[in-house]
């Protein structure tokens, strides 16, 4: 399991740092290589944005971690939830964390993440006084 979370770490630094619209449309390139066909033709990360959210927005995100909640491991797979915490930055605005959870599996044999499902994402403010 240490190959899988080493590999999806590595996606989700790729996935979830992004500085601009630029960052956001090179991604998908950088991620082919961790991820197996069906994932890049699949996964919504892997999609397009045609409306230049970023630029739109003005926002800018890096990954902080992501929680590996293991479902199944075997020599053939291994599943997973998968918890991703980015930090965003919008102008003025206090920085938040974004969590963004997916369905995972990865193969061991050719060290490739075979499915990255997003579920949805959650919108945590960094200042706790308003909970």
């Amino acid at each position: 399991m240490s190959a899988a979370t080493t590999q999806l770490d590595k996606l989700f630094n790729l996935d979830w740092t992004l500085s601009d619209q630029s960052a956001f449309d090179a991604r998908a390139k950088a991620m082919t290589p961790f991820v197996t066909e069906d994932v890049v033709k699949n996964s919504l990360d892997f999609k397009p944005d045609p409306d230049k959210t970023m630029t739109q927005t003005g926002v800018s995100m890096t990954y902080d971690h992501m929680d590996f909640l293991p479902i199944s491991a075997s020599n053939e797979e291994v599943t997973a939830k998968v918890v991703v915490f980015a930090k965003s930055r919008l102008k003025d605005a206090p920085e938040a964390t974004t969590r963004y959870v997916y369905d995972v599996s990865y193969n061991p044999k050719n060290n490739k993440i075979t499915k990255l499902d997003r579920l949805g994402n959650y919108q945590l403010q960094s200042d706790s006084s308003v909970l």
